[in-house]
């Protein structure tokens, strides 16, 4: 085995013992009284308050992980399949840092209604875009239903947090540079990152198949017949593992401090 290949698998178990340590802390109970959860949940208790969609997102990242972990233990190496796996990881995390930043428990709960109704009001504003260009297709009956059951659901979830908060800002369109930046902001272990801009880019090229950068990080081997046999460049997937390691323990901090009672004021 390579050093790169033990790093991955290394990567690997510290993500899956991440996975046993956060799952042991959230199956034990809700957050003791004084904790920035527990204010959050006190208000907003419902599964779209702030520790319900953080500890489903960070969830996420670690079923992605759990694929890592087979397919690196057996030296299984992909491209780009790996990438965008460590690509949902990212995005999970850095979403959880985005949701979790502030220090106010009335900042944190509109960070978590812009989050929940942000995929809903994507699906609507789809679906009206299609239906503008042909709304005729034989799917419009479908789409149209949809699009109401979207309606409906922004209607009650702006409702459910207005009681909440009292009064709303104005919806906002969430985009990846939002979660990127508060990611960027947050200290890590050995201090602010400035390259999760850059990280994100570069898997982002990768998920959406941009062939100069998938092919960048392969192995040319002889063709074989016709086809071109490819293999992961093992000592790039160890590096971008270890860039997502950070920002993921970056975010479990983060919502282990919140988790946590509020230590006294000196």
């Amino acid at each position: 085995m390579s050093d790169a290949a033990s790093k991955l698998v290394e990567a690997a178990d510290y993500w899956i013992r991440a996975r046993d340590s956060f799952r042991a802390v959230i199956e034990a109970g809700l957050p003791p009284a004084g904790a920035d959860l527990d204010e959050d949940l006190s208000r907003a208790h419902n599964r779209v308050s702030t520790l319900p969609q953080a500890a489903a997102m960070l969830n996420y990242a670690f079923d992605s992980a759990d694929v890592l972990h087979r397919l690196w233990h057996e030296q299984l190496f992909h491209v780009p399949s790996d990438y965008v796996l460590l690509r949902s990881m990212l995005d999970n995390a850095i979403r959880v840092i985005w949701l979790l930043e502030p220090s106010v428990s009335d900042d944190r709960l509109v960070r978590a209604w812009l989050l929940a109704r942000d995929a809903p009001s994507r699906t609507k504003r789809r679906i009206t875009a299609s239906l503008r260009e042909d709304y005729a297709r034989p799917s419009a009956d479908e789409m149209r239903a949809a699009a109401l059951n979207a309606k409906s659901y922004l209607k009650d979830l702006d409702q459910y947090f207005a009681d909440v908060l009292h009064r709303l800002p104005s919806p906002q369109v969430l985009r990846a540079s939002d979660f990127i930046a508060a990611a960027e902001r947050h200290p890590l272990h050995d201090g602010v990152d400035g390259g999760i801009t850059r990280l994100w880019n570069q898997l982002s090229e990768l998920f959406h198949g941009t062939i100069a950068a998938t092919e960048h990080r392969m192995i040319d081997d002889p063709p074989i017949a016709h086809s071109r046999v490819t293999r992961a460049n093992v000592d790039d997937l160890a590096l971008t593992a270890a860039l997502v390691s950070r920002i993921l323990e970056g975010a479990l901090d983060l919502f282990y401090e919140r988790f946590a009672p509020r230590s006294a004021p000196s």
